[in-house]
């Protein structure tokens, strides 16, 4: 027996499903795995049906025509989330003879033009006519409240930073006879830009934002970007401008100050000192530009789709407010229930029926077995076959990187590395590629990872059919004839055992800060007098702590982590090295220049205080024993280094 299951209370129903939830909570266990394949949505995210009930009331029943719901919008009370993009009408700005300047606007070439997306003048495709187009563009205009924009090289500028302009949309709004009066159009367009762009646009090293259908909100990707300089207040942020790593030209945080939502942020951070986790900050994609058109991302009976936002200023405002707010804000959360319900029928559920019935099925083959079991650590299932090994199946929408376009992988579990070089003899023995066959394709996914984890349950017959899983099995699984013996079964269970083990969040975390930190801190007290750590920004591929004089290498998981390492680093007498930091041009570099006290104890208590809440849950710690007493407190003075230090730390 390789799995003890989970004690059932039995107290409400799931969100998803409709089944009886485990232990009250919201969302039953293969819902948070499934949930977010099948809508693209995380189910934290998901609105509540008492908050979509409580703006379909607000906006007056106003159905799912597009125009009626974009009227409604607009004439919902609240008018901060409006007043913000109001001012008195600028003075025409006119040359010194007083002539007027050029007006903005857009003529119907001019949008096929841009459509097209020419560069400029040199594209050897681009006739006489549309290069006197592009110089016309690149000329720009004023809008009427006197800021001027224009087109070049593919870009839009708008008072001399580069925005996404919506050119249609805004076209259309300035032929509006009523409505446009008074409107900061500056600061409006630059929220538009802080909403549809991220920084991941100009700076490699952000990556991809995009997680499915979810990104890290735009406005927190700005603001504490992964390899920020400097630390400090929430405020400090308003003059470590993103613009300033690149010398890029955007809209930056002054440019926006003073609307609610940037407002909103401050309140929330005002007194944070640590940015908040990207983690945390994960919100449905909301607006993109596309063609010149500003869309929302929302929900219709049939699919997902992008629609145009309707033209007007206070619609725009509103909807731009609402996307920009920190998550969990009331704006927020109302414009995720506007995304997620109000533009299908009352009738078309995020989760259809056949999604709910196949997610039952995989409930009831789960429950139906103790060789199988969900992680929600690591987003999986567990599965133990008949054969005595073990796997992981794993579903996701970005399996197809794996060269296999399933909705699922699966990956051998309790295989250890030996055993793997070993099995090299054996070709793909790495990963066990399962192609979805046409009439896997047709089930929806509950009901396909049912069949994927019965046919794991029960691999000896199903290794028949699939020729990777049968080389595993003969790579891997005991001599047929040893299968049924006690002894052998028992070795098996103690490797699944130990599996489950290593991969217990708690028991990682102790390993960590037991073992693996008092490691690092041999480390720092025996290297020579003139060595060097590099301390850099964490990564997920590479360690982040390294030493020049050792194979040593550690990885920090976050900025606790960071202060532990400085906090060793002062104690061990290793001082900032700023000459070697501007040579080499990097962030922190350290020199050991001296050894530090006799007498650790102290040192060691200080930077234990740190680590202690990490260890504790409530009023419960993790740990029989104090922690100051995994680590060395007398001081060892130079020597080698111990077995086990000059690698890496993992």
């Amino acid at each position: 027996m390789f799995f003890r299951k989970r004690g059932i209370f039995m107290s409400a129903k799931c969100r998803g499903c409709g089944e009886e939830g485990a232990r009250g909570k919201d969302w039953c266990d293969v819902c948070l795995l499934l949930v977010p394949i099948i809508t693209g949505e995380s189910p934290d995210s998901i609105a509540a049906d008492p908050a979509v009930e409580e703006i379909r009331a607000s906006m007056g029943g106003a159905g799912t025509e597009t125009r009626k719901i974009w009227s409604a919008v607009r004439k919902l009370p609240d008018s901060s989330s409006t007043s913000w993009i109001l001012k008195e009408n600028a003075a025409p700005i006119t040359l010194d003879v007083g002539l007027p300047l050029r007006n903005w606007s857009l003529e119907e070439d001019d949008l096929r033009l841009l459509d097209v997306n020419f560069r400029d003048q040199k594209d050897p495709s681009c006739t006489s006519e549309e290069n006197h187009q592009l110089r016309r563009l690149q000329r720009g205009g004023y809008l009427p409240d006197g800021s001027f924009l224009s087109y070049s090289s593919g870009r839009w500028t708008l008072d001399g930073k580069w925005i996404q302009l919506p050119y249609r949309g805004l076209s259309k709004l300035l032929k509006r006879k009523r409505g446009v009066e008074g409107i900061d159009w500056r600061t409006l367009l630059y929220s538009i830009d802080w909403a549809v762009r991220t920084t991941s646009t100009h700076y490699p090293w952000e990556g991809p934002n995009n997680n499915g259908n979810r990104v890290v909100h735009p406005v927190h990707d700005r603001l504490f970007p992964r390899r920020r300089n400097g630390t400090g207040p929430f405020q400090g942020v308003f003059s470590r401008s993103i613009n300033r790593i690149l010398g890029a030209s955007i809209p930056e945080v002054r440019d926006v100050l003073h609307t609610p939502w940037m407002r909103s942020w401050t309140d929330v951070h005002k007194n944070t000192r640590i940015p908040p986790e990207r983690s945390e900050q994960i919100v449905p994609i909301s607006l993109d530009v596309h063609k010149g058109r500003l869309r929302l991302r929302v929900r219709r009976d049939s699919s997902w789709r992008r629609i145009e936002l309707g033209s007007h200023p206070e619609v725009w405002a509103r909807v731009i407010s609402w996307a920009l707010s920190p998550n969990k804000h009331e704006g927020r959360d109302k414009l995720t229930c506007i995304q997620q319900f109000l533009f299908s029928s009352t009738d078309s559920p995020l989760i259809s029926g056949p999604d709910r019935r196949g997610i039952s099925l995989l409930r009831d083959v789960i429950e139906s077995t103790e060789n199988a079991e969900i992680d929600l650590e690591s987003r999986s299932i567990s599965v133990a076959g008949s054969s005595g090994l073990a796997y992981s199946v794993n579903p996701s929408e970005g399996s197809a990187i794996h060269g296999n376009g399933a909705r699922f992988t699966v990956s051998p579990l309790g295989i250890t590395r030996q055993e793997m070089n070993r099995a090299q003899a054996y070709p793909g023995i790495g990963r066990i590629c399962i192609v979805e066959t046409h009439h896997l394709r047709r089930l929806v996914l509950g009901d396909a990872i049912s069949s994927i984890v019965l046919a794991l349950l029960n691999d000896l017959v199903s290794q028949r059919e699939i020729d990777t899983l049968r080389r595993h099995i003969m790579a891997f699984s005991p001599d047929p004839s040893q299968r049924a013996d006690p002894e052998a079964e028992q070795l098996r269970e103690a490797r699944w055992l130990n599996w489950r083990n290593d991969r217990n969040p708690i028991n990682s975390r102790i390993r960590r800060y037991t073992i693996l930190f008092p490691r690092i801190w041999g480390v720092f007290l025996r290297s020579p007098l003139g060595a060097r750590a590099t301390l850099s920004a964490m990564s997920r591929n590479r360690p982040n702590l390294t030493f020049d004089d050792s194979e040593t290498g550690f990885s920090t998981t976050c900025m606790a982590d960071r202060r532990v390492i400085q906090r060793m680093l002062s104690s061990s007498g290793w001082i900032r090295d700023r000459h070697e930091e501007s040579v080499r041009d990097s962030r922190e570099i350290y020199i050991r220049t001296g050894t530090g006290n006799l007498d650790l104890g102290p040192d060691v208590d200080d930077f234990c205080n740190i680590i202690e809440p990490v260890l504790t849950e409530g009023t419960v710690t993790m740990l029989e024993a104090p922690l100051w007493h995994y680590f060395e407190r007398e001081n060892p003075g130079l020597s080698p280094l111990l077995p086990g230090s000059d690698e890496l730390i993992e």
